[in-house]
């Protein structure tokens, strides 16, 4: 199973569901919580060490296997050269997506293909969608920590020597923060805004 976030947004419940009506032992389930596009990936690591000649790996989609066509090319030909099938539960039922065979290696690489093809859609528009809010003067990132008066008080600490991580304190924040934001002598950063 894979999601590609951790931050909760994304959760296993659907692909775990499947997983276990279809017959697989809850111990043998690996989740990965990322980016398909990611190549070293640690559960799918560890699933692939432990897979057997005669195995068959079951996934509830095949673009749980990654994102990439060529990192999904180099898994099907890893997973055929050592006589390992490939079960999806949602893609192509009843069509064999076996890699050793002709059909299950090219339904596999429509599949691999059309994988990479929705990853390229989405940063698509999210590189779309950056570059509108940029040219609407919309602020991307963190807000800005600080407040008119807080500025003011630590550019006046800043500059009376109150040690930094004294105004860390103060403010709850870490000297880190403080030195992201202000530069040695109290001025603020052009890139803090």
């Amino acid at each position: 199973m894979r999601v590609s976030t951790s931050d909760g947004r994304q959760k296993f419940d659907m692909q775990e569901t499947s997983l276990l009506k279809a017959g697989v032992a809850p111990e043998k389930i690996y989740k990965d919580m990322e980016s398909g596009a990611k190549i070293d990936r640690i559960e799918f690591n560890y699933m692939l060490k432990s897979l057997n000649p005669g195995d068959t790996v079951v996934v509830w989609n095949l673009d749980r296997l990654g994102r990439d066509f060529n990192q999904m090319m180099e898994t099907i030909d890893d997973l055929r050269k050592r006589d390992i099938k490939i079960e999806s539960l949602t893609d192509f039922r009843g069509i064999d997506v076996n890699p050793n065979t002709a059909s299950g290696r090219f339904f596999f690489r429509v599949v691999a293909a059309r994988a990479q093809w929705e990853r390229e859609i989405i940063i698509e528009r999210i590189n779309s969608g950056l570059a509108e809010a940029k040219r609407r003067g919309i602020h991307l990132g963190r807000k800005f920590k600080f407040n008119e008066y807080d500025i003011q008080t630590i550019q006046h600490m800043i500059k009376a020597n109150v040690p930094k991580k004294e105004i860390a304190q103060r403010f709850n924040v870490t000297v880190r923060t403080l030195f992201n934001y202000f530069t040695p002598d109290g001025e603020i950063k052009e890139r803090a805004y």
